[in-house]
Protein backbone atom coordinates (compact mmCIF):
# COMPACT_ATOMS: atom_id res chain seq x y z
CA UNK A 1 0.00 0.00 0.00
CA UNK A 2 2.90 2.39 0.64
CA UNK A 3 3.98 2.05 -2.99
CA UNK A 4 0.44 2.83 -4.16
CA UNK A 5 0.26 5.85 -1.90
CA UNK A 6 3.64 7.29 -2.88
CA UNK A 7 2.96 6.60 -6.58
CA UNK A 8 -0.28 8.57 -6.24
CA UNK A 9 1.44 11.31 -4.25
CA UNK A 10 4.30 11.73 -6.75
CA UNK A 11 1.92 11.51 -9.72
CA UNK A 12 -0.23 14.40 -8.49
CA UNK A 13 0.26 17.88 -7.08
CA UNK A 14 2.50 17.50 -4.01
CA UNK A 15 2.00 21.05 -2.73
CA UNK A 16 0.42 20.88 0.73
CA UNK A 17 -3.20 21.99 0.69
CA UNK A 18 -6.46 20.78 2.18
CA UNK A 19 -7.71 19.79 -1.28
CA UNK A 20 -4.57 17.73 -1.98
CA UNK A 21 -4.77 16.14 1.46
CA UNK A 22 -8.40 15.14 0.90
CA UNK A 23 -7.43 13.38 -2.33
CA UNK A 24 -5.04 11.24 -0.25
CA UNK A 25 -7.47 10.54 2.60
CA UNK A 26 -8.25 6.98 1.44
CA UNK A 27 -4.59 6.05 2.06
CA UNK A 28 -4.42 7.53 5.59
CA UNK A 29 -5.65 6.46 9.01
CA UNK A 30 -8.39 8.75 10.32
CA UNK A 31 -6.06 9.83 13.15
CA UNK A 32 -3.22 10.80 10.78
CA UNK A 33 -5.62 12.58 8.41
CA UNK A 34 -7.06 14.58 11.33
CA UNK A 35 -3.60 15.49 12.59
CA UNK A 36 -2.55 16.70 9.14
CA UNK A 37 -5.70 18.77 8.61
CA UNK A 38 -5.32 20.31 12.07
CA UNK A 39 -1.73 21.33 11.34
CA UNK A 40 -2.90 23.59 8.51
CA UNK A 41 -1.27 24.38 5.20
CA UNK A 42 2.41 25.13 4.89
CA UNK A 43 5.26 24.61 2.49
CA UNK A 44 6.54 21.35 4.05
CA UNK A 45 5.31 18.21 2.32
CA UNK A 46 4.31 16.00 5.26
CA UNK A 47 4.86 12.81 3.24
CA UNK A 48 8.47 13.53 2.19
CA UNK A 49 9.35 15.97 5.00
CA UNK A 50 10.81 18.45 2.53
CA UNK A 51 9.93 21.71 0.82
CA UNK A 52 11.98 20.77 -2.25
CA UNK A 53 9.88 17.96 -3.70
CA UNK A 54 11.83 14.89 -4.84
CA UNK A 55 11.59 13.54 -8.38
CA UNK A 56 11.23 9.84 -7.51
CA UNK A 57 11.07 7.34 -4.67
CA UNK A 58 11.82 3.72 -3.87
CA UNK A 59 10.58 1.48 -1.07
CA UNK A 60 13.51 0.27 1.02
CA UNK A 61 13.70 -1.75 4.22
CA UNK A 62 10.64 -2.94 6.09
CA UNK A 63 10.58 -3.39 9.86
CA UNK A 64 7.52 -5.11 11.33
CA UNK A 65 6.71 -4.10 14.89
CA UNK A 66 3.65 -6.37 14.90
CA UNK A 67 1.57 -8.19 12.29
CA UNK A 68 -0.48 -5.01 11.85
CA UNK A 69 2.18 -2.30 12.26
CA UNK A 70 5.23 -1.82 10.03
CA UNK A 71 7.80 0.88 9.37
CA UNK A 72 8.90 1.24 5.75
CA UNK A 73 11.98 3.08 4.59
CA UNK A 74 11.08 5.44 1.75
CA UNK A 75 14.11 6.49 -0.30
CA UNK A 76 13.63 9.88 -1.96
CA UNK A 77 15.65 11.01 -4.98
CA UNK A 78 16.43 14.36 -6.56
CA UNK A 79 18.10 14.10 -9.98
CA UNK A 80 19.53 16.53 -12.47
CA UNK A 81 21.97 16.24 -15.36
CA UNK A 82 24.96 15.98 -13.02
CA UNK A 83 23.98 14.55 -9.66
CA UNK A 84 21.56 12.33 -7.81
CA UNK A 85 20.78 13.10 -4.18
CA UNK A 86 19.08 10.60 -1.88
CA UNK A 87 17.35 11.10 1.47
CA UNK A 88 15.10 8.84 3.48
CA UNK A 89 11.95 9.01 5.55
CA UNK A 90 10.13 6.25 7.40
CA UNK A 91 6.45 5.63 6.74
CA UNK A 92 4.48 3.90 9.48
CA UNK A 93 1.75 1.67 8.03
CA UNK A 94 -0.95 0.06 10.14
CA UNK A 95 -3.61 -2.46 9.21
CA UNK A 96 -7.06 -1.12 10.06
CA UNK A 97 -10.34 -2.56 8.86
CA UNK A 98 -8.51 -5.06 6.65
CA UNK A 99 -6.56 -2.32 4.82
CA UNK A 100 -3.00 -1.04 5.21
CA UNK A 101 -3.06 2.72 5.87
CA UNK A 102 -0.38 5.34 6.38
CA UNK A 103 -0.31 6.40 10.04
CA UNK A 104 2.70 8.69 10.13
CA UNK A 105 5.92 9.78 8.46
CA UNK A 106 9.10 10.59 10.30
CA UNK A 107 12.79 10.97 9.78
CA UNK A 108 14.78 7.77 9.47
CA UNK A 109 16.85 8.67 12.53
CA UNK A 110 13.86 9.51 14.71
CA UNK A 111 11.72 6.44 14.03
CA UNK A 112 14.49 3.88 13.92
CA UNK A 113 16.10 5.14 17.12
CA UNK A 114 12.94 4.66 19.19
CA UNK A 115 11.42 1.17 19.38
CA UNK A 116 7.65 1.29 18.79
CA UNK A 117 7.92 5.04 18.05
CA UNK A 118 5.49 6.45 15.55
CA UNK A 119 4.48 9.96 14.62
CA UNK A 120 1.02 9.99 16.15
Amino acid sequence: MAKQFYSFHFGNEMRPSLENLRSRERFLTPRFFSALTASGEGSLDQFTLTENYPKSFKIGECRADTATNVDLQIQLYWKDDYTTVQQEVVANMVKEGGKWLLDGVGSNKRLLSLPQAHTK
